[in-house]
C-alpha cells in the first residue's frame, strides 16, 4: 500500500515498531482533552524514550500493520482473500477518500466494510490515531486497553505494525 493511503507515518525509510490505537469506528475523533489524557496515559505504559502522538487526519485513512501485514480473510465463511481482489477494493475505497468502505465478498456474497475484514495482524481505517514508536512494551495488557477506551469514549483496535 502506497504511502499516501496510510495516515500516522513519517515517510523516512527506518524500521521501527509501532503501537496503533484507533476507533473501531473509523470516522470518530475524540474530544482534544481526551486525546491529551489518552496520550498521557499511553506514555506512562511505554518506555520513557517512546515517543506518543495523538494523531487526527481531515479524511478517513487506511492504518496498516507494515510489514506484519500478512493476510485477509472473510469474518462470515472465513475464506482467505485475494490480496488482488483487496487492492482492487481498496483502490476503490479511496476514491471515495475512503468515507464508503462497503464491499461485496468475493467468497460468500456477503456486503460489509473493508473495516469488518478479518486482517492478520489488525489493521483498520480511522482519523484518529493513538501512535507509540518504539514503545519498547511486548503487548498492552487489556486493562491499559479498557482504560484508553474510558478515556476517549470508544472501542479500540490495538494495531502492532513494524515499518
Amino acid at each position: 500500500m502506497p504511502l499516501k493511503h496510510r495516515i500516522g507515518y513519517s515517510s523516512e525509510i527506518m524500521s521501527d515498531n509501532l503501537l496503533l490505537l484507533i476507533p473501531t469506528q473509523p470516522e470518530y475523533v475524540p474530544n482534544s482533552h481526551a486525546r491529551q489524557e489518552a496520550r498521557k496515559l499511553l506514555q506512562s505504559l511505554v518506555v520513557e524514550t517512546c515517543e506518543v502522538t495523538a494523531c487526527v487526519a481531515e479524511q478517513i485513512g487506511f492504518v496498516d500493520a507494515g510489514a506484519n501485514f500478512e493476510s485477509v480473510s472473510c469474518p462470515v465463511c472465513r475464506s482467505s482473500i485475494a490480496r488482488e481482489w483487496w487492492s482492487a477494493a481498496m483502490g476503490e475505497a479511496h476514491i471515495s477518500q475512503f468515507s464508503n468502505l462497503e464491499v461485496l465478498t468475493p467468497c460468500c456474497q456477503t456486503r460489509l466494510s473493508l473495516n469488518n475484514l478479518d486482517y492478520n495482524w489488525p489493521q483498520g481505517f480511522a482519523r484518529f490515531i493513538l501512535k507509540a514508536t518504539n514503545p519498547g512494551i511486548p503487548n498492552l495488557e487489556r486493562q491499559a486497553v479498557d482504560e484508553l477506551e474510558r478515556i476517549l469514549g470508544c472501542k479500540l483496535r490495538v494495531i502492532w505494525a513494524h515499518l
